[in-house]
This record gives C-alpha cells, sequence and structure tokens, in this order.
C-alpha cells in the first residue's frame, strides 16, 4: 500500500495541487487524504475511485510506473501492486504496466 500511497502523492504533487484543493474536487477530508498519502491508512477503492476521478486519471495509474518509454510490459503477480477494499472486500490489482492514461488497461479485481 505504501507504494500506491506515494504514487498518489507524487500524482498530485505533478498538478500542482495542494491537499486542501484535491480533496475538495474529491469529497473527503484533507485529513483523510493525508493519512491516505502517508501510508497510515488503507484507502478503500471506492475512496482512491474519487481521488482519482478529481485527479482525471483512472485509478489503475495509482498502480503503474512513471512512464519512461518503454514498451508496456505484463507484470508477474509478486510484482503487482494491490489494493484491497476493506468495505467490498476486493483487491485490484493491474496485470500490466506502462499503460497509465489509456482507454483499455488490463486488471484483476477478487471479490
Amino acid at each position: 500500500m505504501k507504494q500506491v500511497s506515494e504514487r498518489l502523492r507524487q500524482l498530485r504533487l505533478e498538478r500542482n495541487l495542494s491537499l486542501r484543493m484535491l480533496t475538495k474536487n474529491a469529497g473527503i477530508s484533507a485529513s483523510a487524504l493525508s493519512q491516505i498519502e502517508a501510508g497510515l491508512v488503507s484507502p478503500s477503492i471506492a475512496t482512491l475511485e474519487k481521488v482519482c476521478a478529481a485527479l482525471s486519471l483512472p485509478v489503475t495509474s495509482l498502480f503503474d510506473e512513471p512512464e519512461n518509454g518503454g514498451d508496456p510490459l505484463l507484470m508477474p503477480a509478486r510484482n503487482r501492486r494491490r489494493v484491497y477494499s476493506t468495505t467490498s472486500h476486493a483487491t485490484v490489482e493491474p496485470l500490466a504496466r506502462g499503460l497509465s492514461g489509456k482507454k483499455m488497461q488490463p486488471i484483476l479485481i477478487t471479490l
């Protein structure tokens, strides 16, 4: 979860958004986002969806490495970043990297 938290902060800062600006657009509290970015709490998938919508990004962009111009690569299970929702008990994980911003991205959702 730490990697997702760090990636979320990186994406926010790349867009020059303060915590308050992003949380206002996402409809969550600044303290909640601060705790998520610090890796202190695990956000629900619904919360990640709200934050990513406010950033105009798909949720899978939180799992994707910053692109370095290479081709998309399938990720072995041991390298996948997983997000577990405590409310729906679902796990979401990307199956490839380097696809951030694409219309279709392979992900695995386990219920």
